[in-house]
């Protein structure tokens, strides 16, 4: 027992170091763009939305609104004090583009949120 658990620690630390010396050559990634990234795009986003919640031109207006209110919100910034009220706004905007939707599109929109917000939880 005792010489197996030897060889065993030899030989783990033969992998490890291995592994040490295999990581210098693969490639490190930079971090992502976070500006670079397409959801910030205001009509990408209103696209998806158009599509994922097959909007009608009647509910166009109310898709304006609501981007109209990120649009406020990204020019305010504002510090990390104002998250809350960030989240307020938002949940107030989101309350009231629901509100124009169908009850199909609704259940839609849900479940588009509940995933956004599991994303940003991880």
């Amino acid at each position: 027992p005792r010489r197996a658990m030897t060889v065993a620690t030899v030989l783990f630390s033969f992998g490890l170091a291995g592994f040490t010396l295999a990581a210098p050559d693969a490639p490190i990634k930079a971090p992502p763009d976070r500006t670079d990234h397409k959801v910030h795009d205001p009509a990408v986003r209103a696209r998806k939305l158009r599509e994922k919640l097959h909007l009608t031109p009647a509910q166009e207006p109310a898709l304006q609104a609501y981007q109209a209110t990120f649009r406020s919100m990204a020019h305010k910034g504002g510090a990390r004090s104002d998250r809350a009220a960030r989240l307020r706004e938002r949940a107030a905007a989101d309350a009231r583009f629901r509100a124009q939707l169908t009850s199909v599109q609704q259940a839609r929109f849900d479940e588009m949120q509940h995933r956004r917000a599991e994303r940003h939880r991880s």
